[in-house]
């Protein structure tokens, strides 16, 4: 019989809505974690689909605490979570992410040990879509982290004490790169030399690039963090890119399709 009523050392957040095709193997992936002190805390908002039902089978198992009720998109849910967290120690993940190994929470939890005086830490996580990892994330909080969202945000553990300035509902991808560059200056951070996290390929601001770049321009001007015509450079750097690599592979696609090389 497991202890469900101590302290753990780690709480993970989850928002799920209509979530049924992630949430088995995400639960099935923290059943196979080797060390369980955690618990998860998920806020649904209100799913029509069979997420909640899959995600009340793992209770005899795990330690859940899950509420379903609709919200004002994910921060919303973020925030109605971290008051029912339960550790000193936050980390907020989605559906389609995973751990990248069945002792990720033992290396988590080891680092919140040894650098307990922090209030945030960073590991780094890999982007997979379809099963082929795109690209390498995260990073130290430095210059870049006002010019773009640099950091992994699945892959980052907050102190609960930190938390207090909650997630703007504000915006719908970026609130946690505002959150960050709100309390760029309260951080002592430390970053972790190790990989954690698979982040899923369907995540909203995958899915949703341009608004997530028109967010980060609002965002770094709200907060002061670069004149106007900086912000405006990055945001045409960003939005540059990512037509050029949506251009560029609707071609390849297209030549494939009749069959060119």
């Amino acid at each position: 019989m497991k202890n469900f009523e101590s302290k753990p050392s780690l709480s993970i957040i989850v928002a799920t809505f209509n979530a049924e095709n992630y949430v088995d193997e995400f639960m099935k992936c923290l059943m196979s974690q080797e060390n369980k002190d955690f618990e998860v805390v998920i806020n649904d908002g209100g799913s029509s689909d069979n997420t909640v039902n899959i995600i009340n089978k793992y209770k005899k198992f795990l330690k859940i605490d899950i509420e379903s009720r609709s919200d004002n998109g994910i921060y919303d849910a973020w925030n109605m979570a971290i008051d029912r967290a339960k550790s000193d120690w936050v980390m907020f993940i989605g559906a389609d992410d995973r751990f990248n190994s069945n002792d990720a929470v033992d290396r988590i939890i080891s680092a919140i040990k040894f650098n307990n005086d922090c209030n945030m830490i960073g590991f780094y996580g890999l982007v997979v879509d379809s099963g082929v990892v795109v690209k390498k994330i995260g990073g130290d909080i430095c210059g870049a982290t006002r010019k773009y969202m640099n950091l992994c945000h699945p892959g980052l553990l907050h102190k609960k004490s930190i938390l207090g300035c909650r997630f703007s509902t504000k915006y719908r991808i970026s609130s946690d790169y505002d959150f960050i560059l709100k309390n760029i200056n309260k951080i002592k951070y430390k970053l972790i030399d190790d990989v954690v996290v698979l982040v899923g390929g369907g995540g909203i601001s995958r899915k949703m690039e341009f608004l997530a770049i028109k967010e980060a321009f609002i965002i770094q001007r709200e907060n002061c963090v670069n004149k106007y015509l900086v912000c405006f450079y990055y945001f045409f750097v960003a939005w540059v890119k990512i037509f050029l690599r949506r251009y560029f592979g609707f071609i390849k696609i297209k030549m494939r399709i009749f069959g060119g090389d």
